[in-house]
């Protein structure tokens, strides 16, 4: 694709480095304009598909929706039905609604050059269930900077504000592993700057934990834990969260209602069921969730969505983990 204005020719191999040596070095400092070029360069990608469309129309719909399921593509539209629609098929990027256990990772690089392709970030959830039923998570996220020290673009300190979604009234019980940037680096606003109404009722619903400095609060129907990563090129940054969820499971130490001295009386398991909707972070190309499940002895599972033993999921789309378990 020819960029006259820019003496270029941008192809898929070498449209990142072109697109970033612009945004961050190039750009007519005069106008102060650094995202110019990916707005002379949106025009001819739509020319450019449409042309593809006519040619092979079927094959642009399976990239378009591998993209959407992926999302690698999200969509927005101003017409309140057809958002709704666009919301009911998971397109939007919302976050989902759900009576059990969540989680939502979300990175945000601040500051960090660009960094993130060259960050392989695995996340770990032990869930811990004790015998009356309370159920405690213990989050651990690794974070390995595979960058070169000194080289464009990704050989730069890697710094991310992290949140974790997590089902609301979720009670953070501990945090470790950050490193807040120094104050220095910090805007401060000016007076005329309007805060956005979304962001004010974060600020308004927000609490800082004492101990690690991590932001408590509630977003979109969701406990929110925030905080401060930083990664140097070739290190490992690793992060905990431990948090009790809101509800816990029924179990024998609850008493029995009628129904489940009914399903006894006649030899039918007293039954519950975990399950964990890890939600992903729209953009995210490589990251394993690994789910690992700890019961105590009143407590037998007879039917799981994984392997208990080995259970990983993928963060290529939105994925449900779910556990049928038996009260002894």
């Amino acid at each position: 694709m020819e960029m006259e204005d820019y003496d270029l020719t941008i192809n898929e191999e070498n449209f990142i480095f072109e697109a970033q040596k612009i945004v961050e070095y190039e750009y007519d400092k005069q106008t102060n304009s650094p995202k110019a070029f990916i707005g002379d360069l949106a025009p001819k990608l739509v020319e450019r598909a449409i042309e593809k469309t006519s040619e092979d129309f079927l094959a642009t719909l399976d990239l378009l929706n591998a993209g959407l399921s992926t999302k690698d593509l999200q969509l927005y539209l101003s017409e309140e039905t057809l958002q709704r629609e666009i919301i009911d098929r998971g397109w939007g990027g919302e976050l989902k609604w759900t009576d059990g256990d969540y989680l939502m990772v979300v990175d945000t690089n601040l500051g960090g050059g660009k960094t993130d392709g060259v960050i392989e970030q695995d996340v770990d959830v032990q869930v811990d269930i004790s015998e009356d039923g309370t159920i405690t998570n213990t989050l651990t996220i690794s974070r390995t900077h595979y960058g070169i020290q000194g080289l464009l673009f990704t050989g730069v300190n890697n710094v991310d504000y992290l949140r974790v979604y997590v089902p609301k009234g979720s009670t953070l019980l501990s945090a470790t592993g950050f490193s807040i940037p120094d104050r220095s680096l910090f805007e401060i606003p000016d007076e005329d700057w309007e805060i956005d109404d979304d962001l004010a009722y974060g600020l308004l619903t927000s609490s800082i934990d004492p101990v690690s400095g991590t932001v408590i609060s509630e977003e979109h129907g969701k406990a929110v834990f925030g905080n401060w990563v930083q990664t140097k090129p070739g290190t490992t940054s690793t992060i905990t969260f431990r948090y009790a969820l809101p509800f816990k499971l029924e179990t024998p130490q609850d008493g029995r209602g009628m129904m489940a001295s009914l399903r006894s009386l006649v030899g039918l398991p007293q039954t519950e069921t975990y399950s964990l909707t890890v939600q992903k972070q729209p953009g995210v190309l490589d990251r394993t969730t690994r789910i690992q499940v700890n019961l105590p002895d009143n407590l037998n599972p007879l039917w799981s969505s994984h392997d208990l033993a080995d259970t990983q999921l993928s963060n290529a789309t939105d994925a449900l983990f779910a556990i049928l378990i038996e009260s002894l």
